[in-house]
């Protein structure tokens, strides 16, 4: 039995001498249990033998909604008939314990929603604002003296960018991109001023540089936020409990609920078909199972959900020099929209000069697969108009996969870009394809793919393809078969690819016969550290139509990466030579680093130097003399783990932390500043002057420090007093000995880990 104390005690005294019901209204204050979950000294109205009427307010904090409820007012408080209201709930009353424990019907509770798609994995932390300037460079020879050079910079505050890139090639410094962008994490959007390149949203948007304003739909602004449905599953519960999710066999999810009807949202399954099984584990229920089957696809997004990419300004030509020059004016609106969890439809209009296209995509999952199917319709500026659509269907299960489509452009249909252009497929008219896969086993897969594509000059090309591929312990395995039919090429080909990873290792063999020729590949291959070391490659080719040889060599270090090749084709030899690397400015400091950062952080360690420092529980550095190391390589936006190999540091050194999460802009710089001190043991004799006389303090009690750095320690027998985890420095020390108080000063020694101070003179307070 519970102790009663306070209020409850009071009322039990008022109440001793009352039975169970003490007449009409009588106003009682009992725990009150629904389904086993419990609320103290709660408002009850005891109306007649057996009928308790709750207040409503008690019921609303356990998540039931008694708006809509008849309910009886007294003293400005309104009371629920749970009994009436259920006529199959039950009620147990204790008066021992002044309780009354209800069993409801699940639908006594309103539906809870529980999302399992934006929880995240790890805590949130600010973003950091440190300004900071970057820069990215490569350099690169090879033996026919051609020389080149590349090089990004930019500076970084907050959620703005301002950067810049350039080439040298052939003695000419060419300007490639410029902008300045604005990030909005809070609502998932970037605003970019300069240079930039188009994203198609549908089949048939175009894609190129431009220049000018734009601004699009960032989701990698916020931390693990999924864009595509995930499945709901709805049930309810007796009483508080959990719930676990299992997808083709495996947990996914494992949520606690409370009692009432439940609805989980937004479960993120993997892509294609879910065999999915519940296991609820209710109190009252017992444990139970149900079934279920869902498709999942990435195309898709989630109700409500609105992406978008929208620029204007004017194209980015490419001229002499491999320089972009201004082109015409341009327009691009891309947007889609999920309508539900299995629709999605978008809309796009681009213009650039007097040509337009216009199109429309859907996205459906019909129960079974996907289904994806795009329209568009061009302008051009003499007035020629054409039509292109296409329409794919995608099925992928645990065991069979299944794809097939078509697409089709009229004679006059062109993109908005010039046919001369990179991103124009204007040449090919029709395409159907279809392919299939299939998985025998857990060691065995097949897999098959048929094309006929047709283009405006007539010609028809075909492709049949058979590919075989089987795992045995590490070793990969693969066979394939290729026939090539048409106007252009014919031919047919066979291969066979084998691959042993091991690690940082990796051999692989191969041999392959296309249109009579034959070619035998062997490869060793070994990975470069994060931080730094060696790697290597060796690639030896042998066919018809040529020996060849090629020997790579890789190395990492903290201020970059370099790249040797040497290679031998047809009695030609050749070599080229890469370094790329990184500058960044940040807290009035300047580091080097690898190349190709997105984001950085900087780590200090107190001034301590030589402490090994890990990202994600990988060493990737040494603190230097400044007792600061630049980790390169963090994700933007993203609450990234640094910490400290403390089983590498001496006995003496400690920690308050040896981890910490960091957030940073992207190509920005997180702080984590690591308190790390350098402890002695200490030893010393206490004493003081009594009566002119040095004497050595009795038993008693030593402290240094206040608060939560306090450290005490015994004084012993003669005085003797010690400290295992003092600081290099001076300390004062209060002692307690025999009913009297004394000051102390103990410097400690930066060298040795045993500090012996001798005799440590005291003065009484």
């Amino acid at each position: 039995m519970r102790p009663l104390t306070g209020r409850r005690l009071a009322l039990l005294s008022a109440f001793a001498a009352a039975p169970a019901w003490a007449g009409d209204d009588a106003l009682r204050y009992y725990d009150v249990c629904l389904n086993g979950r419990c609320t103290e000294s709660v408002a009850v109205l005891a109306v007649a033998p057996g009928q308790w009427l709750v207040e409503a307010q008690a019921l609303a904090g356990a998540g039931i909604d008694t708006r809509d409820w008849p309910g009886q007012q007294r003293e400005g408080l309104r009371y629920i008939d749970l009994l009436a209201r259920f006529p199959a709930a039950t009620l147990t009353v204790d008066e021992a314990t002044q309780s009354l424990a209800f069993t409801l019907p699940g639908n006594a509770w309103s539906e809870r929603s529980y999302s399992s798609a934006r929880v995240p994995s790890r805590p949130q932390v600010p973003v950091s604002t440190i300004p900071s300037v970057f820069l990215n460079y490569s350099f690169y020879a090879t033996s026919n003296d051609s020389r080149s050079a590349y090089f990004d910079a930019g500076w970084v505050r907050g959620a703005w960018l301002l950067r810049s890139s350039f080439d040298f090639v052939s003695g000419r410094l060419g300007r490639r991109q410029t902008s300045l962008e604005f990030d909005q994490p809070d609502r998932q959007r970037r605003w970019v001023l300069g240079d930039q390149a188009l994203a198609a949203l549908d089949p048939f948007g175009a894609g190129g540089r431009v220049a000018g304003l734009g601004v699009f739909r960032a989701y990698e602004l916020t931390p693990g936020f999924v864009t595509f449905p995930g499945a709901d599953i709805r049930g309810v519960m007796q009483a508080p409990g959990s719930v676990d999710v299992y997808s083709n066999g495996m947990l996914v999810t494992r949520q606690q609920l409370e009692a009432g009807p439940f609805n989980l949202q937004d479960l993120v399954l993997a892509q294609g078909s879910n065999d999915l099984r519940i296991v609820v584990h209710d109190p009252f229920a017992g444990t139970y199972e149900l079934s279920g089957d869902y498709y999942g696809s990435a195309r898709l997004l989630r109700q409500g959900l609105h992406e978008f990419d929208d620029r204007i300004g004017w194209v980015r030509q490419p001229g002499r020099d491999s320089e972009y020059r201004p082109g015409p004016p341009l327009l691009s609106l891309n947007h889609r929209y999920g309508f539900s969890d299995v629709l999605t439809a978008g809309i796009r209009y681009e213009q650039i000069g007097g040509r337009r296209n216009v199109g429309v995509s859907v996205n459906l999952r019909p129960g079974v697969g996907s289904l994806q199917a795009a329209l568009a319709h061009s302008r051009d500026d003499d007035g020629q108009v054409g039509t292109a659509w296409r329409a794919d269907y995608s099925y992928q299960g645990r065991r069979m996969g299944f794809g097939m489509g078509m697409h089709r452009r009229a004679a006059g249909y062109q993109s908005v870009l010039q046919l001369s252009d990179a991103f124009s497929f204007a040449s090919l008219r029709r395409e159907r394809y279809a392919q299939a896969s299939f998985a025998l086993g857990r060691r065995v897969s097949v897999g098959s793919r048929f094309i006929e594509q047709d283009y405006s000059d007539g010609s028809l090309r075909r492709s049949l393809g058979l590919n075989l591929g089987w795992r045995l312990g590490r070793l990969r395995a693969s066979l394939g078969l290729t026939r090539r039919r048409g106007d252009v090429t014919e031919g047919d080909e066979i291969f066979l690819a084998l691959n042993l990873p091991l690690g940082r290792d990796s051999f692989s063999l191969g041999a392959s016969r296309r249109d009579g020729g034959n070619q035998a590949r062997f490869a060793v291959q070994r990975s470069a550290p994060i931080d730094s070391g060696w790697g290597y490659r060796l690639d030896v080719d042998q066919g018809d139509e040529g020996d060849s040889i090629r020997v790579g060599v890789d190395h990492a270090s903290r201020i970059g990466r370099s790249y040797f090749t040497a290679s031998q084709f047809g009695g030609q030899s050749y070599a080229d030579l890469r370094f790329a690397g990184g500058v960044l400015w940040a807290q009035g400091q300047v580091f080097v680093s690898q190349p190709g950062a997105s984001a950085y952080a900087l780590v200090r360690t107190s001034g301590m130097a030589g402490v090994p420092v890990l990202r994600e529980n990988a060493r990737v550095g040494v603190t230097g003399e400044d007792g600061a190391v630049l980790v390169p390589g963090m994700q933007p936006y993203q609450s990234n783990l640094i910490g400290i190999d403390a089983s590498k540091l001496d006995a003496d050194v400690r920690l308050d932390e040896d981890k910490a999460y960091v957030s940073m802009p992207r190509y920005g710089v997180g702080l984590v500043d690591f308190q790390v001190k350098t402890l002695r043991a200490v030893q010393a004799f206490l004493a003081t002057v009594r009566d002119g006389e040095r004497q050595r303090l009795g038993y008693g009690e030593a402290l240094v420090g206040m608060g939560d750095n306090a450290r005490s320690a015994a004084i012993g027998r003669d005085g003797q007093v010690y400290f295992d985890d003092l600081a290099p420095g001076v300390h004062v020390l209060q002692a307690s000995s025999e009913g009297a108080s004394f000051t102390c000063e103990l410097t400690v020694p930066s060298a040795g880990p045993m500090a012996w101070l001798g005799e440590i003179m005291c003065v009484p307070k």
